[in-house]
Formats: C-alpha cells, sequence, structure tokens
C-alpha cells in the first residue's frame, strides 16, 4: 500500500523520504550538518503542509512503499508487524546504498541498508562479523545485526539494532565520551602483532596495487608517506586494535548519557589505536567547519599537547591515518570517483605533504 511522504533533496544529490503521519520520529533518520538543515528538521514536521513554501526548499509530497519482500523480512526480524519508515537514498558513489529508519509511532526500533550491489552484500557480511566478534570481545554500544541476507526480490538486506530515541542527540565536538568509547575499544579488542599482519597494512598495500590512479604528484607524496610508516613501525612488535574507520558525529549519538556507535561497514580488526580520533577531527573540519587545509593542518598542530596522550608521535599517527583514509577511496571508488571525492581527496593529499615537510623539518 503507498504511503504519504515528502521528498527532501540537497545540492548533493541526496534524497531523504520522510512519512507525514509521525514525521518528527521519521525526521530522526535526517542528520544534517548544515545550519539550515538542521533548522529543516526542527520546522519541518510544523510547516510540511504549506506547499509553496516546500517547494522552495525543494520539497514536494510522492506517493512511496517499501517493497514487500523486504517489508516482510524486516517485520520477521523484529517480531513486529504495520511498522513505519524513512527513507535516505544514500550518498552518491559506487557504495551507495539505501537505509531505512524503522519506527512504530514515536519507538524506533531498528535500522536497515538495502542493496542490489553484490559488492556491497560482502561489505554488509563484513559489518555483520565484525559486529559479532566485538561483541564476542566484550564491546558494547554497538548495535547488533539481526538479519544479513537476500530477499526473494533479489535485494541484500543488513538488519541492525538501535537504542536510539526521540530524546538522542548527535555531539558534534569530540568529547570524553567518545575519547571513552575509543579506549573501550582499545582494551576489548586490541593485540600484539607485526605491522605486515595487519588490517592496516593490507589497506596500504591496496593502495599501491592502484596507485595508477593518482596523478604524479600523488604518486609521489604516497610513496614517500609509505616509506616513512614502513621505517615508524620496522620489524618490532605493535599493538593493534579495532578500527571504525568513519568515526563521525553522523554515525553516532548520545542517549541517557551513553555513546552509542554505529556503521561499521569500513571498519577493521587491527589498526594503530585511537586512529579514529583523527577521523573526527578531520572529517568534521571538512564538512561542518568548511576548513581549508592549511587550517586543518594548523588546529591539528595546535591540539598536539592532547595528542601525546593518545598516541607516541602525533605526526605520524596523522600521517598514517591520512595514508589510510586516502586509500580507502582510492580503492573504492577507482576510476569512478566523483568530483565531491575528488576534492576530499585533494584536501588528504595536501594534508600529507605538509605532515611530511614538518616531519623532516624537526
Amino acid at each position: 500500500m503507498n504511503r504519504n511522504f515528502i521528498r527532501i533533496s540537497n545540492n548533493d544529490g541526496k534524497v531523504w523520504l520522510m512519512p507525514k503521519r509521525h514525521m518528527k520520529t521519521g525526521l530522526e533518520l535526517y542528520q544534517p550538518s548544515s545550519k539550515k538543515g538542521m533548522m529543516l528538521k526542527c520546522w519541518l514536521p510544523q510547516v510540511y503542509w504549506l506547499n509553496p513554501m516546500m517547494k522552495m526548499f525543494g520539497i514536494d509530497e510522492i506517493q512511496y512503499t517499501l517493497s514487500p519482500d523486504v517489508l516482510h523480512v524486516i517485520e520477521n526480524a523484529f517480531h513486529e508487524n504495520a511498522i513505519e519508515y524513512s527513507v535516505f537514498e544514500g550518498t552518491p558513489c559506487v557504495h551507495q546504498k539505501t537505509t531505512i529508519q524503522i519506527f512504530k509511532n514515536r519507538n524506533i526500533i531498528g535500522y536497515c541498508k538495502v542493496t542490489q550491489n553484490k559488492e556491497l552484500y560482502d561489505i554488509f557480511k563484513h559489518e555483520q562479523n565484525l559486529l559479532d566478534w566485538m561483541k564476542s570481545k566484550g564491546v558494547v554500544q554497538i548495535p547488533q545485526c539481526l538479519f544479513c541476507g537476500k530477499a526473494p526480490d533479489g535485494n541484500f538486506v543488513f538488519l541492525q539494532t538501535t537504542t536510539k530515541t526521540l530524546n538522542s542527540f548527535v555531539e558534534h565536538e569530540l568529547g570524553i565520551k567518545q575519547i571513552d568509547f575509543l579506549t573501550m575499544l582499545k582494551m576489548k579488542t586490541s593485540a600484539n602483532m607485526l605491522y605486515h599482519d595487519t588490517d592496516q597494512y593490507r589497506t596500504i598495500c591496496a593502495l599501491q596495487d592502484c596507485i595508477y590512479l593518482l596523478d604524479t604528484i600523488q604518486q609521489s607524496i604516497i610513496s614517500e608517506a609509505i616509506r616513512m610508516i614502513e621505517n615508524y613501525y620496522g620489524e618490532k612488535i605493535h599493538l593493534f586494535s579495532a578500527y571504525h574507520a568513519d568515526f563521525t558525529p553522523w554515525n553516532m549519538f548520545e542517549d541517557a548519557g551513553v555513546l552509542f556507535v554505529f556503521d561499521f561497514e569500513y571498519g577493521r580488526y587491527s589498526y594503530m589505536p585511537y586512529l579514529d580520533i583523527f577521523h573526527f577531527l578531520t572529517q568534521t573540519a571538512i564538512f561542518e567547519k568548511n576548513m581549508s587545509a592549511k587550517q586543518i593542518f594548523d588546529g591539528m598542530m595546535q591540539r598536539e599537547d592532547f595528542l601525546n596522550a593518545y598516541f607516541e608521535q602525533p605526526k605520524y599517527a596523522y600521517l598514517i591515518y591520512l595514508v589510510d583514509v586516502a586509500s580507502r577511496f582510492v580503492v573504492r571508488d577507482k576510476t569512478s570517483r566523483t568530483e565531491d571525492v575528488d576534492k576530499l581527496i585533494c584536501i588528504w593529499f595536501t594534508l600529507m605533504k605538509m605532515l611530511i615537510d614538518k616531519i623532516k623539518s624537526n
């Protein structure tokens, strides 16, 4: 049965579908970083019926329904019927997927990811295995995967639990709760290993296989950065632990004083502990504060006393992070990189070059 939804789109090509019924609950899926988006989330449930105004904001009304087979999978997994849902059609990229928030009235039950891309389904399976492994290690404040498989209509479906409520909120500054979560991750999942036996090293190897996708200057920067990282680790045993790999405000929330972290699809088992700190600081600086590479670099150098508490050599640790995040996007997107991804890669490589020069000058 078709339902009444409103369609929200932005300049980045992202699309959200929000039910007119219980819209406030449905909007918990919408996590804007801009002030305009935050205002829209606050006021939309009160003014969505003003059609002329909504059209000015690129919002229109549509009829929408989930695939009956996907809906059946969701209802079986959560042991619920007559569920409600809001939909995010995904960030435009090679791994674009649909994300669905599942709820009833004011109660958020869980989340669902849907794709017809077999490569993305392999990522879903990886996330399921990683979540199960972390749970076996005693990691808390993360989702539980209830289902990861194929629906009769051919869609691949990933279902997970949540603790989110209408009282949940997102903290956009790195604070003690985020650090405490990363400390728990280190304590519960750490192991002493050689660098060449880690996921972190395998990610760099994957980048080396795709280095031809970079321009000449980028190839030179990445080659020098990898040499420095090899010298940093050497042949000694080091401590490695689980890594979220997309540790940002839009992948976490706080509720009743507890931080809940989700979306581990790019997570890994063995990385330098606390490396997620750099992702949080760098990505919020880019997406929420619109900082240039120079501003990000200066801000990170000003945090060196803070970073010394978590890294033996913060500059090398930041370089390791930048090589890793660039690798993930270059290897993932290959020749299908969007203009937005190219802009990110440009920032990361500029930061790498600044760091290399800084390390050499010390």
